[in-house]
């Protein structure tokens, strides 16, 4: 069902991005011609309702569910596609775009969190990277329809391909109805014996196995370690006993990380860079920007290997410092002009694609869930989820304005905002990788000075002391465990059993 999401959510990103310039599209739309205020207008608006399906699910998801969010945010995204697909005017067109965004955002901030729920600590990241291939595996496709759909004469060269997001929601819509509820949900609600059947079935064992119970316990101790059993939205905004407003702060700053680093200017634009400012014919553009996603689909399979092994902190800092030198290697490229120069800015965006899904976009969309604590999950990664659609409504709106008038400068910019984000992931961004969802609490816990600097400072360090004491792939090594006295936390028996992953517990 995860993947199922993230490929609809892959398709409809990349799909405009070859439509939006198309002489077909132009013949139904003559105002988009030559407007690239108006071009990035209609593009971009499917962030705005993305945002406003974020905070459908901050209002609601908690109370609903997660599948029950999947399945109507399925439904709504196939009612703006209809829209879509059917659309003779700009007005309509961006209509569709809005409510088709709405659904979208129902989807992306309930997908992650469902799948960070029913994974098991080692394995997670790979979970959430695999879904991630499938996202840039929705992007390719809907590149290639759009290329091969372009030598069409007619309307029927775009309204196939927007119109083809329907295989992909039905798809979608009848996984939802068959896949159980994650089972932390189950639990929250006090559906305790529902809570233990689903976690024995995601583990394989029996509903009275040793695991399952302890599993099960767990969960239900996180959720009375949290203060109070308060589940509204004012709970997001206190600086409480695990921290919940610092971590929502980190969550939201991962997001709008993840959208000022400059991707979305390749996703939604790659053909209009290529073509406007690297200089290649408009089918060469077109071919290159398959390409590209060809490419970044197989750059994506690394992050299955990388994301649990190497850590969340560690990707963060690579990844940007990586982009930001492509970013720069663009800028000075598409400044210098010609041949030689434009071959090097291609070969940028290539190498820029790689780092971003090696550590950008992959940790993205594990982070925040794992960051926050269950109370607050559901709205902290739907309210994550907002500020990240807000940022890329920016981000899709100012690039084709940008890359018109400042050029080579649009991407310097972004150079250096990456260089930042790898500086500030360093120092401030603790490590979430093999702690138990429920654990992450510990590294926020029992703190006397609880400004925002020390308290991340004093979780960084924690977070590496603990992952110390893990060997590769969550294994312990258990003559270590003494040295658990060396954190500054009052909570060692829970972090040794808890935070780090058991070779008992992973068997």
């Amino acid at each position: 069902m995860c993947s199922a999401s993230f490929l609809l959510f892959g398709y409809d990103n990349g799909v405009m991005s070859g439509l939006i310039t198309s002489e077909q599209f132009f013949q139904v739309f003559p105002a988009l011609e030559g407007n690239s205020k108006l071009q990035g207008t209609v593009t971009s608006l499917l962030a705005i309702g993305c945002c406003f399906g974020a905070i459908f699910t901050f209002l609601v998801g908690d109370n609903i569910g997660r599948r029950k969010c999947v399945m109507i945010g399925s439904v709504i995204v196939g009612i703006g596609v209809v829209i879509q697909t059917s659309s003779f005017s700009v007005a309509q067109m961006i209509v569709g775009r809005i409510v088709t965004g709405f659904g979208i955002g129902i989807l992306t901030s309930t997908t992650p969190v469902y799948q960070s729920e029913c994974s098991k600590a080692i394995h997670r990241g790979h979970d959430v990277a695999v879904e991630l291939s499938t996202l840039i595996l929705g992007i390719a496709i809907a590149y290639w329809i759009d290329y091969g759909f372009a030598y069409l004469s007619g309307s029927i060269a775009w309204r196939f391909p927007l119109g083809f997001q329907l295989v992909f929601i039905i798809i979608l819509l009848l996984l939802s109805i068959y896949l159980p509820e994650s089972p932390r949900w189950l639990l929250q609600h006090d559906l305790i014996e529902e809570g233990g059947e689903i976690i024995a079935v995601l583990r394989g064992l029996d509903i009275d196995d040793e695991l399952v119970i302890t599993e099960r316990n767990e969960i239900l101790t996180a959720i009375q370690m949290e203060v109070s059993n308060q589940r509204n939205w004012r709970r997001l905004f206190m600086n409480d006993e695990v921290q919940s407003r610092t971590r929502l702060i980190v969550s939201s700053l991962a997001s709008i990380f993840q959208q000022i680093c400059g991707t979305n200017a390749l996703t939604y634009y790659s053909t209009v860079i290529y073509e406007q400012n690297v200089g290649l014919s408009r089918n060469m553009s077109l071919l290159m920007g398959g390409f590209l996603q060809i490419w970044f689909l197989i750059a994506s399979i690394f992050t299955w290997y990388l994301i649990d092994r190497v850590g969340r902190r560690k990707l963060f800092v690579t990844a940007y410092l990586g982009e930001a030198v492509c970013m720069a290697v663009l800028g000075a490229m598409v400044h210098v002009g010609g041949r030689t120069a434009g071959i090097i800015a291609a070969t940028a965006t290539f190498v820029f694609q790689a780092f971003y899904t090696w550590g950008s976009m992959a940790n993205y969309w594990v982070y925040p869930a794992e960051l926050l604590s269950l109370q607050t999950r559901t709205k902290g990664a739907a309210f994550a989820t907002a500020t990240n659609w807000i940022f890329a409504f920016l981000v899709v709106q100012i690039t084709p304005i940008g890359a018109a008038s400042i050029g080579y400068k649009l991407y310097v910019m972004f150079a250096v905002i990456c260089a930042f984000i790898a500086v500030f992931s360093y120092i401030f961004f603790p490590e979430t990788a093999n702690f138990s969802l429920e654990s992450v609490d510990v590294l926020f816990a029992d703190l006397e000075d609880k400004n925002i600097v020390s308290t991340l400072l004093v979780a960084v360090q924690r977070s590496k002391e603990a992952r110390k004491l893990v060997k590769g792939h969550g294994e312990v090594d258990l003559q270590k465990k003494r040295q658990m006295e060396k954190l500054d936390v009052e909570h060692e028996e829970f972090i040794v059993e808890n935070v780090i992953v058991s070779d008992e517990k992973t068997a």
